[in-house]
C-alpha cells in the first residue's frame, strides 16, 4: 500500500507525519497540517544525506520538514471532509507504507472548539520505506514563512523610526 492509497481511505485526516526509514534508521520526515506542520522549538533532526544515515553528529543533521498547511477541506472552512493529496509532494505519496497509526487531532485546530465534527479529526503517523527517490520538497509546497532566506532585505526589516521636523 502506498501513502496516497492510505490517505484516501480516511477522509477525516487533518494532520500527517510521514517518517521515512532505510534499514530501520531515520532518513527523513515530513510533517504537514495545521497542528503537525508547526515547527516545534526542538524539531526532529534527520541526516543531511543518506551518507550520514545512523550517525549521531549534530553537524550532519538538519531539521525535518514542517509545512503549516491544511490538508483537509474541513480545515479550509468547507462543510465536508476530504484529504487534499495535492498539497503533499508526489514523491512522498508514492512511498510504500511499513506501518501506520492514527489518533485524535482536535487539539490545535482552529475549527475544533465548539464544533460537533471536530471530534472526528484524525492525526496519522506513517512509517514508510525509502525507495531511492529524492525526498526534497519543491518550494511550491512550502509556505512563504518556511522558505529559506535568500539574503535579500525587505523594507520592513529596517525598523527605522522616522520623525518629521
Amino acid at each position: 500500500m502506498t501513502v496516497r492509497e492510505l490517505l484516501e481511505t480516511n477522509a477525516c485526516i487533518a494532520d500527517i507525519q510521514i517518517t521515512v526509514r532505510k534499514d530501520g534508521k531515520l532518513l527523513n520526515q515530513l510533517n504537514i497540517g495545521l497542528y503537525q506542520g508547526v515547527k516545534p522549538p526542538y524539531p526532529t533532526k534527520v541526516p543531511v544525506s543518506e551518507r550520514y544515515l545512523g550517525t549521531d553528529c549534530i553537524a550532519n543533521k538538519k531539521d525535518a520538514i514542517y509545512i503549516d498547511k491544511s490538508v483537509n477541506s474541513w480545515d479550509d472552512g468547507k462543510d465536508y471532509w476530504q484529504v487534499k493529496t495535492t498539497r503533499i509532494p508526489d514523491r512522498w505519496l508514492d512511498l510504500k507504507v511499513i506501518s501506520w497509526r492514527t489518533s485524535d487531532s482536535s487539539y490545535g485546530h482552529p475549527r475544533a472548539s465548539g464544533n460537533p465534527g471536530a471530534a472526528s479529526m484524525q492525526s496519522i503517523r506513517i512509517d514508510a520505506f525509502a525507495e531511492g527517490t529524492d525526498l526534497t520538497v519543491p518550494k511550491k509546497f512550502i509556505p512563504q514563512s518556511e522558505k529559506e532566506d535568500d539574503g535579500q532585505m525587505s523594507i520592513e526589516d529596517w525598523n527605522i523610526n522616522v520623525t518629521t521636523i
